[in-house]
């Protein structure tokens, strides 16, 4: 059996207000980069800091959310699936660029000081995702009674 898992989750702070766009009358997308800061000592004992930067992009009402409550500095904690877009420059350039497609959101900010007029929704929010039918590949095993056995 090949299990194949594309699931990450990204903390950080957003690097600019969240931009959105309608795609179609029943769609649109928000776009969002978060910066996410990591301190440790170097080998000479000094404190080091590195910046990781991750574009984000969130559909539907979980685009909406991102739009509504948060800004420029706001934490954000988000998981979702990693996608890699690839695509030709002016110059004729090859480029490539790995972004997280959002599923769910958790706000982390402080209320008092994010946007005290608005309250924030519950947490975690999740974008609305088609449900399949489950069709098992193969009988699901049975217990002695006969039923099926819980996994």
């Amino acid at each position: 059996m090949s299990l194949m898992i594309n699931q990450v989750t990204f903390a950080g702070n957003l690097t600019r207000d969240p931009e959105s766009r309608e795609i179609s009358e029943k769609s649109s997308v928000c776009q969002v980069t978060l910066a996410n800061n990591r301190r440790y000592k170097g080998a000479d004992g000094e404190t080091k800091e590195d910046v990781t930067f991750m574009d984000c992009e969130a559909w539907g009402k979980t685009g909406e959310l991102l739009q509504q409550y948060l800004t420029k500095g706001s934490p954000l904690m988000v998981t979702g699936r990693l996608k890699q877009e690839q695509w030709q420059d002016k110059d004729g350039n090859r480029r490539t660029r790995v972004k997280i497609v959002v599923e769910q959101l958790f706000f982390q900010g402080n209320r008092a000081t994010d946007r005290p007029d608005e309250p924030l929704p519950a947490v975690p929010v999740e974008s609305p995702a088609p449900q399949r039918p489950r069709t098992p590949s193969r009988p699901m095993p049975r217990d002695r009674e006969g039923s099926e056995a819980p996994f």
